[in-house]
Order: structure tokens, then sequence, then C-alpha cells
């Protein structure tokens, strides 16, 4: 158990590290691989778990975004420039042992920037819905939902596939020659197809185990009238 803390310790001191500003990882994902099957003995489901580190990001073409703002924003005549975000948290998992069909997550970035929540509800059978939104000091509200079907539950191995709406804050820089740099922001909504692909060593009956948790999803953002890729990964123990 000390070795644990110590883990979420560290966990939680890299994610003060970088900066953030895409949606975070809605890790109560996890509550679809909450029941754990191990070497010997009757099947159990986790409760408390924790991603130590979880990072993401997508990629836009920058002129795109250029593009965009310019034809928006025609008075704006300086220097634009746009970076494609980075988020990296740490997340707190709760899961429930009675109530198997629920999972809750806050996620926390660095000195709050980034942060949100989140929260995975088992609709019926292995389909589940995920909302999630977060907040950071120079990003707007954020949010995503997310519909998608289990295939595998997580012994060693977890998939599930789905469709992803999300409403994304982009931050556009401007320029400033000698004053630094000023910013155009503004909202963009997309669709897109994602995956959730999870991978976890069977262990001793009530020990915890580390899970390796990926995301991908290939996107079209309805407002650039574009496609981008978004991928992500988390490191924890559950």
């Amino acid at each position: 158990m000390p070795k644990t803390i110590l883990h979420i310790t560290i966990g939680i001191l890299l994610s003060f590290c970088l900066s953030s500003c895409a949606i975070h990882q809605p890790m109560s994902e996890m509550v679809m691989f909450q029941k754990k099957k191990p070497l010997a003995g009757a099947p159990y489901y986790a409760s408390y778990s924790h991603a130590l580190a979880s990072a993401n990001t997508d990629h836009f073409l920058e002129g795109v975004l250029i593009d965009y703002t310019r034809k928006h924003y025609p008075e704006e005549e300086r220097e634009i420039e746009y970076s494609n975000p980075l988020s990296l948290t740490t997340n707190l998992i709760f899961l429930n042992k009675d109530h198997k069909e629920i999972g809750f997550s806050l996620a926390i970035g660095p000195l709050l920037t980034g942060s949100g929540f989140d929260f995975t509800y088992n609709v019926f059978d292995h389909y589940y819905l995920t909302a999630a939104g977060g907040y950071g000091w120079e990003d707007g509200f954020q949010y995503q939902f997310i519909f998608q079907r289990r295939l595998l539950d997580g012994n060693p191995l977890g998939l599930a596939v789905g469709t992803v709406l999300r409403n994304r804050y982009r931050h556009m820089g401007i320029i400033v020659e000698y004053m630094g740099e000023e910013h155009i922001d503004f909202y963009t909504q997309s669709v897109g197809l994602r995956s959730v692909l999870t991978l976890s060593p069977i262990s001793v009956y009530g020990t915890p185990r580390l899970f390796l948790y990926g995301t991908g999803s290939f996107n079209y953002d309805i407002t650039l009238n574009a496609f981008y890729p978004k991928i992500g990964v988390s490191l924890g123990i559950y």
C-alpha cells in the first residue's frame, strides 16, 4: 500500500509539470472494465482507482485554423499562430461495487488548468454513455459526449468502440511586436468515431493491478469543415 500511495503522489506531481488545454481523458470509462478475473477464484469488482498520469492531444493543420480566423476576423492583420493542445492530468476514479452501472472521475491538471470531471453510465447490456467537461484558466468550458459498446472486458484486454460529440475551445495566438501575445478565441463542434483499448495483467485475487489505457478517434470538425485525429494514453492502478 505505501508503494501505491507513492505512485499516486508521483503521478500528481508529474501532472503539474506541463500545460493543459485539451479535453481531459474521461477515466470514468474504467467502469466498463471494473470486473476483475483473478488467477484463481471468483471474479470481483474494483472500487476506487487512480490514473497516475493521463495525456491526450488532437492534431490540427495550423493553416485550417488560421484560414478560419482570417475569414471570420478580417480586421485582424497581425500574425496568427496556433499550437495543438496537450492535456496532462492525474485522475481520481470512483467506482462502486454495489452500483456497477456508473463511474465518476475527477481530472486534476497543472495548477488546476485543464481540470474537469466526467461520468460513465451503463445504459443497457454492454452499451455505455460518457459525459465529460472541463475548464482551464485560458480556456472556456469544453465538453464531450461518448456513446460506445464494450467488446472485451479487460481481462487482460479491454476494447470499446463508439461515437463522440465534442465542443472544443480554440485558442489562437496573435503576435504583437514588443508586447508579447494577444488572443482570438472561439468554439468549434465536431463528431467522430472513437475506440478505447486497455491492457491489464491478471493478478491474484484482491491485489491492485496496473493498467494501460489508450484512446483514439478520427473526427470531423463541423465548424472548420476539416478532419483531425485525437489520441490519448493513461497509466494507472485499480
